[in-house]
């Protein structure tokens, strides 16, 4: 009789292990990117300068090391999964919802921070 992993096919298994790398290492970017910008955008969202947003509020305000923590969790929780879950059609369903959370996040911090810091840095209203 044979296993699962005999019978699986290669092209959802490389799938999801190339889609995982990128996500995590996507996150890790996003994270230390958001972390060490703070210093710069933080001061502009007290003062006024940046309008005020949920988003904003929550890009810069959590603490720094509750933030890393929780893009650990994540990457964490992504490699268990590859592990837990034999059908690799399920992790790679998961790999691009991470992918899927990760450009939604850029999106939102170039909107609602990058964006709106560097027009006032560069003296635009």
């Amino acid at each position: 009789m044979t296993s699962l992993r005999e019978r699986a096919e290669p092209g959802p298994i490389v799938t999801s292990l190339v889609t995982l790398v990128v996500s995590i290492v996507g996150h890790a970017a996003f994270a230390v990117h958001t972390i060490l910008s703070r210093r710069a955008y933080r001061p502009m969202l007290d003062d006024g300068s940046l309008p005020k947003s949920a988003a904003a509020e929550i890009l810069l305000a959590l603490p720094g090391p509750l933030y890393g923590a929780g893009f650990v969790l994540l990457a964490m929780g992504l490699l268990v999964k590859e592990v837990a879950f034999e059908r690799k059609e399920v992790t790679l369903r998961f790999n691009l919802a991470a992918l899927a959370l990760l450009v939604a996040l850029w999106m939102t911090w170039n909107t609602t921070v990058a964006g709106p810091a560097q027009l006032v840095l560069r003296g635009r209203p």
